[in-house]
């Protein structure tokens, strides 16, 4: 039991790892399009009689200077064994765990109506510094045991990934 538990927390901690590395190595820099209003006399089409008077958008590559991203670290967990014991266990256990890994902003627990996963956990992050700092940290080492615990107490599954938040509408 102990050994399965050391292999998914290494498991774990490796592809957080990879994932933040990854993460900030692509917004480093990003490159943008900027478009700007000209007025058309500014241009060479004003020198064609049917273009006199328009406007047009001309585009403008810069680079945006680095921002932070939001990073959400999302846990999918399949259907346990036993329902009712693991959500009594994932309510007063592991959901206390979450509310402290240092530099979380904020955490969403979810239940699945329907599809592949019985759960869903979204752990949110101001950057992927944050995110490897917290899964670094005692408290992410002890969420990630008790998250080894319930897949060994429940049988269930755990899957996790790593996502940028690109748009909220």
């Amino acid at each position: 039991m102990t050994s399965c538990m050391a292999q998914f927390t290494d498991a774990f901690a490796y592809v957080v790892a990879a994932r933040t590395s990854r993460a900030r190595e692509l917004h480093s820099t990003r490159t943008t399009f900027r478009y700007s209003t000209v007025r058309q006399e500014d241009t060479e089409m004003s020198r064609r009689p049917e273009t006199l008077g328009l406007r047009s958008f001309v585009p403008t590559i810069g680079t945006v200077r680095r921002q932070k991203v939001t990073v959400k670290l999302v846990a999918l967990w399949t259907t346990p064994q036993d329902v009712e014991g693991f959500e009594t266990d994932y309510r007063d256990t592991h959901i206390p765990l979450v509310g402290k890994l240092p530099a979380l902003k904020g955490a969403v627990a979810s239940k699945a109506l329907d599809g592949p996963y019985y759960r869903m956990a979204e752990l949110i992050f101001e950057d992927a510094d944050g995110l490897q700092s917290a899964m670094g940290s005692a408290e992410g080492q002890a969420l990630v045991q008790d998250a080894g615990r319930l897949q060994e107490s429940y049988g269930t599954k755990l899957e996790i990934m790593t996502v940028e938040e690109q748009a909220r509408i």
